[in-house]
């Protein structure tokens, strides 16, 4: 009897060390290396899971999996030399990104409960998968010919890691906590400054 007591707190007991929930928001920033004649477009969204251990002291570990994506686009313009007149060239390439964030913050509330505002400091792991599309087109915008006009189509990934910091204020409704909160991660690459403004709801 005594061990199915037990048993039958162990859910109750997880609920207080633990809470899940979800978190979306705004990404400001490059989100990948502009080399002076990229066009870079975002979704200018993102959304995942997230899960916070409590910890003494008002301290908690947060764990979450957001979802953003990007494309990027170029133009190339080839020009060749020859005795017959022959139209100039373009490449137009064109990649479609998805990223997934992975970020791991330690995170402190200034007040044990209510309106309280916090303070994250962590690491943050992105993925990034990206198809990428290259064509040609010639200078009216007709195709290269059918057997040059698709010169190539593969996918890359890479992985990039950097610290990221933040802060917000968190109130509750019950067991329901929703935190607006300003997020900043540095990725490990040059200008790779991202801003975020998120709202998250955990329970």
């Amino acid at each position: 009897m005594r061990f199915l007591f037990l048993f039958l707190l162990l859910p109750a007991a997880w609920c207080q060390v633990a809470t899940f929930g979800v978190k979306g928001g705004v990404p400001f920033g490059q989100p990948a290396d502009d080399f002076g004649h990229l066009k870079i477009g975002s979704e200018h969204w993102t959304v995942g899971p997230t899960v916070e251990f409590h910890l003494p002291a008002r301290f908690s570990l947060e764990l979450g999996a957001l979802y953003s994506g990007y494309n990027t686009s170029y133009e190339t313009d080839i020009s060749i030399l020859s005795p017959v007149i022959l139209p100039d060239f373009r490449l137009v390439g064109h990649g479609d990104t998805r990223a997934w964030d992975f970020p791991a913050a330690i995170k402190y509330r200034f007040r044990p409960e209510g309106f309280t505002p916090f303070v994250l400091a962590g690491v943050n792991y992105r993925r990034e998968s990206t198809d990428v599309r290259v064509t040609c087109v010639t200078g009216d915008g007709g195709s290269c010919g059918a057997n040059i006009t698709y010169l190539a189509g593969y996918s890359t990934s890479q992985d990039r890691i950097g610290p990221t910091f933040g802060g917000g204020l968190e109130w509750r409704f019950g067991r329901l906590r929703a935190a607006p909160e300003f997020r900043y991660t540095h990725l490990n690459r040059s200008g790779a400054n991202q801003y975020s403004l998120l709202f998250g709801l955990s329970f």
